[in-house]
């Protein structure tokens, strides 16, 4: 594939349109390009190839294509590219669209499983798009993990506009609720409950980390929820004598964090750690029973 690129004006009957990514337009979308183009022209080219038969083969620019048809222009001005492949056509395509589109998560998502589908790799579509290798597997994780009502809430937020967003969530909070699944090991239901409370509350982070670790104690998702907002997290430094930190290590076939955990948070029962009167801190180990009852007590009170 050659990087030269030139510009001509083609005609639009000479243009053929293949099936790419974004197939299913928004009419809101395509009318908003028709009244810009209609006002402003063409302010980019789209990009073609040209076919054995003289016609031309659309690369990308599909939605401009489209919009100057309705428009009732006679031609376009295109890049003419020289791909020799239609999956190098296909990548191309995408990469261009990526690069010159407001895309959404869930588009970019799209994209990057057809790259991916096409044979490249998640580091290559990063370096490809010079983008982050963790955006890519965001878009990913997105199309594939996030219930499908929940996709086009996620949207890239910076530190400015983050306090503006209304019913939308942004990217790095998406990841942490990827992350809340995997940990907790929720199912579809659960995960949708979950981006639905995140898209509702507009939660921070810390805030919804919480959630896994109840989970994952038999508290069930709802319960979790309601209560999050009323937990603290508290980080404890536990010191044990190194023979038996490696003697428990031994015997469990895990780190001693682990098993810990495994103590604090188990399905049957959570130690609730509390301080006594006067004596050293001391476990009550409490039935999961017990605990949803306290969790739904935390979340009634005023």
């Amino acid at each position: 594939m050659s990087d030269k690129m030139k510009v001509e004006q083609i005609a639009l009957s000479q243009i053929e349109q293949n099936e790419n990514s974004r197939v299913v337009y928004k009419n809101t979308d395509l009318a908003e390009l028709i009244l810009s183009m209609k006002k402003n022209g063409l302010m980019q080219p789209v990009g073609v190839r040209k076919l054995p038969s003289g016609k031309y083969d659309a690369v990308w620019g599909n939605r401009r294509i489209l919009a100057a048809k309705k428009l009732g222009w006679d031609e376009i001005a295109a890049h003419v590219v020289d791909v020799d492949s239609d999956s190098d056509r296909d990548i191309l395509g995408l990469i261009e669209n990526l690069k010159r589109q407001n895309t959404s998560v869930a588009e970019d998502g799209r994209m990057f499983q057809s790259l991916l589908d096409r044979g490249l790799s998640i580091s290559e579509i990063a370096a490809r798009l010079d983008i982050s290798p963790i955006r890519v597997q965001l878009g990913i994780d997105v199309i594939h993990n996030v219930p499908e009502e929940h996709r086009k809430k996620i949207v890239y937020a910076t530190p400015g506009n983050r306090a503006r967003l209304s019913d939308r969530i942004p990217a790095s909070t998406a990841v942490a609720l990827l992350n809340i699944r995997k940990t907790a090991s929720l199912n579809r239901e659960q995960t949708r409950q979950l981006f639905k409370f995140a898209s509702e509350s507009g939660s921070s982070i810390p805030v919804l980390q919480k959630i896994a670790p109840l989970v994952k104690s038999g508290v069930s998702i709802s319960d979790a929820i309601k209560s999050v907002d009323k937990l603290q997290c508290v980080h404890l430094s536990v010191y044990l004598p190194a023979n038996k930190v490696e003697k428990l290590e031994k015997k469990h076939g895990t780190s001693i964090q682990k098993i810990l955990e495994r103590v604090l948070l188990d399905n049957k029962t959570l130690g609730i750690i509390e301080m006594g009167k006067r004596g050293p801190l001391n476990m009550q180990p409490l039935h999961s029973d017990r605990v949803k009852a306290i969790l739904r007590k935390a979340a009634s009170a005023q």
